[in-house]
C-alpha cells in the first residue's frame, strides 16, 4: 500500500465476497463485470493490455462490442473512483489499463500477504516468536473467507479460471498460517487459544486430517480426553463421507495413545508386589499425563528436539 500520510480514501474487500467502500459508504458498481474488472486490476497491480482484459471478461462478444464494453466499464470506474482533489484509482493508456497505487486505499488481500511476508522474514529469528504469532493472527483476521466468495461472472471462463487459481493459492497460504499459529500456541501451553485456531482451520478444510490430529492433541493436552476421542470419531466420519478413506496409522496411533492414557487414569492398576509396598507420594509408574504430552510433542511437526530430564535411575 502507498505510504501516503492520508487515511485510505477507498477500501477494497475481496476476501469473503466483494465490497468497495468510500469512508463508511458502500460503492455500488453498475455490473458484475465492472466489479470483476476492478478486483482483477487491484490484484494484478501492473498495467494490463486492453486485449487481455477483453479476453478475460468479454470473450463471448464480437471484438467491436467487447471493446465498447471495456471502454464503458473504464469510464464508469473513473467516474466513481475519482475525486476533485485526488487522481483516479484507475489509470488508462491507449493500450493498457492499471490500478493506481498512488491513491490512498486499503486492500485486504494485499494486507494479508504483507503480514505473511513479514512473518516469513522473521522465521530465522528465534527470539521473536510472539511477533511472528501476532503477524499470523493479523493475517488470519484479514482472511474473511475465500477470494471473491460467492462472486460469479457469466460468460467469462477465462476470469473464472484465473479466480479459481488465485482462490486456491490464497487459501493454501491461510491454511499454512493457521497450522503454524496452532503450533505456536501448543508450544506455549496456551491450549484454549490453540483450539480456537484449530477450529478455524477445520472450518476451512474439514477433511484435513492433520487439523483433526491437532484438535485431538490440544484436547488431550488440556485434559479433555473425551473431547479428543470424540474428535477422532468426527475425523473418521468426515474422511469416510468425503474421501471414502480411513484415518491414517498416525491418527489411529494418536487416538490409541489418548485412549490408553484415559483408561489408566480412570482405572489405575496395582501389581501384586506393589500391594506390599508403602504408598508413594508421587506416582512412579504410568505417567499417563506425561505420556500423552510426550506423544503430542512427537507428533508435532514444529517440535524438532525433545529432552527428558529426571533423577538417576528414573528411566
Amino acid at each position: 500500500m502507498d505510504s501516503s500520510s492520508f487515511a485510505p480514501a477507498w477500501h477494497l474487500r475481496l476476501f469473503g465476497g466483494c465490497e468497495f467502500r468510500h469512508a463508511d459508504s458502500i460503492v455500488r458498481l453498475e455490473t458484475i463485470k465492472t466489479s470483476a474488472l476492478l478486483a482483477y486490476l487491484a490484484l494484478q497491480r501492473v498495467p494490463q493490455p486492453r486485449h487481455k482484459l477483453i479476453g478475460l471478461l468479454w470473450s463471448n462478444l464480437p471484438e467491436a462490442s467487447a471493446r465498447a464494453n471495456l471502454r464503458h466499464a473504464l469510464w464508469h470506474l473513473r467516474s466513481v473512483f475519482c475525486s476533485p482533489d485526488r487522481p483516479s484509482l484507475i489509470l488508462t493508456e491507449q493500450q493498457t489499463v492499471a490500478f493506481n497505487p498512488a491513491v490512498p486505499y486499503s486492500l485486504d488481500v494485499e494486507e494479508f500477504l504483507l503480514r505473511l511476508k513479514r512473518e516469513a522474514e522473521l522465521t530465522s529469528d528465534a527470539t521473536h516468536p510472539d511477533h511472528r504469532a501476532t503477524l499470523l493472527r493479523e493475517a488470519i483476521d484479514l482472511y474473511g473467507g475465500d477470494l471473491l466468495e460467492g462472486f460469479y461472472v457469466d460468460d467469462a471462463p477465462a476470469f473464472e479460471e484465473w479466480l479459481l487459481v488465485e482462490r486456491e493459492r490464497l487459501r493454501a497460504q491461510a491454511v499454512d498460517a493457521l497450522h503454524r499459529l496452532v503450533a505456536y500456541y501448543v508450544g506455549w501451553g496456551e491450549y484454549d487459544t490453540g483450539l480456537y485456531y484449530a477450529r478455524r482451520l477445520l472450518e476451512m478444510e474439514p477433511w484435513l486430517e492433520e487439523a483433526h490430529r491437532q484438535m485431538m492433541r490440544l484436547h488431550a493436552l488440556s485434559g479433555q480426553r473425551s473431547a479428543a476421542l470424540a474428535q477422532y470419531e468426527t475425523c473418521r466420519r468426515v474422511l469416510a463421507e468425503e474421501l471414502n478413506a480411513e484415518p491414517s496409522p498416525e491418527t489411529q496411533a494418536l487416538k490409541e495413545s489418548i485412549r490408553v492414557s484415559a483408561k489408566e487414569i480412570r482405572q489405575p492398576r496395582a501389581s501384586a508386589s506393589a500391594r506390599h509396598l508403602p504408598p508413594q507420594a508421587t506416582p512412579f509408574v504410568g505417567r499417563a499425563e506425561e505420556l500423552t504430552r510426550l506423544a503430542a510433542l512427537l507428533c508435532n511437526p514444529a517440535c524438532q528436539l525433545i529432552t527428558l530430564v529426571g533423577p538417576g535411575g528414573v528411566g
